[in-house]
């Protein structure tokens, strides 16, 4: 091996190290944000619905996953109009983006789920959740402790 074989194979092993080092201190950053959201997330389930302007709906809200990189899903709640413009979630719908390997990019046509069911539509919106946050689409919602942006049926359905 010539002197320049060497050293560029030094810099890779080098290159990679720090790669690594990088990654770790990702995930460990992420961890770490997971736990501070559950130990700030109230123990009792919500019980009083927080009711949001119209104009807040759809909610669309991309799901993190950890360790699922190859598709990618986006959750979108929406809401039962009610007579003072304001809105509640009752339904939702899950878009998920196929990974193509082909291309190595995710597909541009999502396969769509519609969700009715009252216990699943809680449960995306549970997990989508970062304390009292809904990280949606261009926007941040903060729910006061105690409440939820679920309509009272979904809540009444889920206990």
């Amino acid at each position: 091996m010539t002197k320049q074989r060497k050293r560029e194979n030094k810099i890779d092993k080098e290159a990679k190290k720090n790669d690594d080092i990088v990654v770790g201190i990702l995930i460990l950053t992420f961890c770490g944000f997971l736990i501070a959201s559950v130990l700030t997330t109230t123990t009792s389930t919500p019980t009083k619905t927080l009711y949001i302007t119209a104009n807040h709906f759809p909610i669309k809200v991309p799901d993190i996953q950890l360790g699922d990189t190859e598709n990618a899903s986006v959750y979108i709640f929406y809401g039962t109009s009610q007579p003072n413009g304001t809105e509640c979630i009752s339904s939702a719908e899950i878009y998920t983006y196929q990974f193509n390997y082909t291309t190595q990019s995710l597909s541009s046509i999502p396969e769509i789920t519609n969700v009715t069911n009252p216990k699943e539509v809680a449960d995306m919106y549970y997990n989508s959740l970062f304390g009292n946050s809904l990280f949606a689409t261009n926007r941040i919602i903060h729910i006061p402790d105690g409440y939820t942006l679920l309509c009272p049926d979904i809540v009444n359905a889920t206990r």
